[in-house]
């Protein structure tokens, strides 16, 4: 009878202190949804912004696949249905960035087309660039700049399921 009593109250203690745990959790669904003007912010996301969100989710997804298509099936094609010199390492390099994760290989390509980034920055110092409006470069941080990181972090999953769709 003793061995039950504590195997009970040591799973008392173990919910109490598992317990603690979800208390900042539901302080914050509390206030979200019932204390302050918090509730009010939620009901106004579909009535402001909820379209352009959907909109523009669109369109990443859209010059994202795009993108993908465009960098991705022509080498697949190649290298499924032709033997030529250097083929393995076209192989190789199409796959290649799946060694990095897709979100890290986001943050690299971001940072590197940014206006600050050493692309942007190489092509300033080349041509004499003073400002953005000098010149027209690929703004990376819009939907348009979102899209084509995601289709170039990405392509190499495409470059092989056509790769061996046509194979």
């Amino acid at each position: 009878m003793s061995i039950r009593k504590k195997i009970n109250a040591s799973n008392i203690l173990s919910l109490l202190c598992a317990s603690l745990v979800f208390i900042p959790l539901l302080a914050l669904v509390a206030e979200a949804f019932f204390i302050g003007d918090a509730g009010a912010s939620l009901d106004d996301i579909p009535n402001n912004v909820l379209l352009t969100y959907i909109v523009n989710s669109i369109g990443v997804t859209f010059i994202a696949i795009v993108t993908a298509l465009a960098i991705a099936i022509l080498p697949a094609w190649w290298c499924s249905r032709y033997q030529f010199k250097g083929r393995l390492l076209l192989n190789v390099l199409m796959v290649l960035p799946l060694a990095i994760p897709a979100y890290i290989n986001g943050y690299i390509l971001t940072e590197w087309l940014d206006f600050a980034g050493p692309i942007q920055t190489t092509l300033r110092a080349w041509f004499g660039w003073q400002t953005a409006q000098d010149y027209r470069v690929l703004d990376i941080r819009n939907v348009w700049g979102e899209g084509v990181v995601l289709g170039l972090a990405l392509y190499p999953y495409l470059f092989l399921l056509a790769y061996n769709a046509f194979r």
